[in-house]
């Protein structure tokens, strides 16, 4: 992993921290849902919202 980070440059670089970098943590959540599945569920909850008069 170190190796990576130094071909990248990142170890060079003044004020660089791994904990803080999100394109170094191997682990971090993939996205889930597709685009299309989250419009689907933007389309449901703005109906809710109208047929229960929901305000934000």
């Amino acid at each position: 992993m170190w190796d990576m980070f130094e071909l990248e440059g990142r170890l060079q670089r003044e004020g660089w921290r791994p904990w803080t970098d999100r394109h170094a943590d191997p682990f971090a959540p993939t996205r889930l849902e597709t685009s299309q599945a989250r419009k689907e569920r933007l389309e449901r909850r703005e109906l809710l919202k109208q047929r229960f008069h929901i305000t934000d």
